[in-house]
């Protein structure tokens, strides 16, 4: 969709106006194509407030019924477009159909609220090429690329004009970029920032004298969680650092290190925050992280079957270690010392 501007609904200001530009509207050979952009409103329980402060996160459903009869009144497309930062499955940690501000509504919508001709979405990482018949009886299109550009959504739409409007077909297909033909016209656009991005995440900034493996920080004391530990400490001045190993397989070889380096340690923007914590909150805190980072062995069969958890936590001048051999033992302060 050449020519979209930037728009995110459900985003409003505390004035109760859209943050964003909510729709836009393109014109191609003749048809009148309207996109409504949505995004999930679940990014408060991610994000810090300071990121996002002044800004108020609505329901994606109730937003859709705001503006889609705004949309229709105004500008009467010939097609109606979502294009939503929001998953399939509403049923998602724990929600349902019912959950207010639901993260993953993009199902809820094309249901529920009439007047959506195609919803391209994403968010879950998940593929989806499905026709719904909504509530009112009309047919929707809902199309899902997966991520990290691993497919391209081609959508197919036949128009035949019938008595004063379209009747409308749609077909779509998820596409291996990897056997796509090159757009010469994209790459040209985006080559020159793409190689911005390139030259920053390669700019050296240090030198490591030995590898750092995020699989010896699961087990005991290591170099890569020594790492984090020694950065946080030194610069909050704390006197206790927990930390994660986000990805058990991360490594970062020996010599030259750049800041394309660092996104193996901690792949997202993740912020550093200093609290006070009493000594039972932080044998309790322990306690939850032990039992999400092993499962408890219930008999000698259950050996072969440890499951780790990649939400490991560690914490800084104290070392716990569980040798892999033992039943998982009861608490924190039964961990065998390495």
């Amino acid at each position: 969709m050449t020519g979209v501007q930037t728009c995110a609904l459900p985003i409003y200001t505390r004035t109760g106006a859209p943050y964003f530009k909510p729709y836009t509207v393109l014109h191609r050979k003749g048809l009148k194509i309207a996109v409504l952009g949505m995004i999930t409103p679940g990014i408060p329980k991610w994000l810090p407030q300071h990121l996002w402060d002044g800004i108020e996160f609505e329901d994606m459903i109730g937003t859709a019924r705001k503006w889609v009869p705004l949309i229709q009144e105004k500008e009467h497309p010939d097609l109606l477009i979502g294009l939503f930062h929001a998953g399939y499955n509403y049923n998602y940690a724990g929600e349902n159909k019912d959950t207010p501000r639901n993260e993953n509504a993009t199902m809820l919508v094309a249901r529920q609220v009439e007047g959506f001709d195609i919803i391209v979405s994403g968010h879950d990482h998940q593929e989806k090429v499905e026709e719904i018949t909504n509530d009112a009886g009309h047919k929707v299109l809902i199309v899902d690329a997966r991520s990290h550009a691993r497919a391209l959504g081609k959508i197919t739409v036949s128009l035949t004009r019938h008595a004063g409007h379209y009747d409308k077909t749609y077909t779509a297909e998820l596409i291996d970029p990897a056997k796509a033909p090159r757009d010469t016209a994209y790459l040209r656009k985006f080559t020159p920032a793409l190689n911005q991005v390139k030259a920053y995440i390669d700019t050296p900034i240090g030198e490591f004298t030995e590898t750092l493996s995020g699989r010896e920080g699961l087990f005991g004391p290591s170099a890569f969680t020594d790492f984090i530990h020694n950065a946080q400490l030194r610069e909050t001045r704390a006197d206790v650092s927990f930390s994660t190993v986000l990805q058990m397989d991360a490594k970062i070889a020996q010599g030259e290190i750049t800041i394309r380096d660092m996104f193996n340690l901690y792949k997202y923007e993740n912020g550093l925050y200093l609290m006070k914590f009493t000594g039972q909150e932080i044998d309790r805190y322990l306690e939850y992280a032990y039992q999400l980072q092993y499962n408890t062995m219930t008999s000698a069969q259950d050996r072969k079957s440890t499951r780790l958890n990649s939400r490991h936590l560690g914490i800084s001048y104290a070392v716990f270690c569980l040798k892999k051999q033992y039943p998982s033992p009861r608490s924190v302060n039964e961990i065998p010392e390495c």
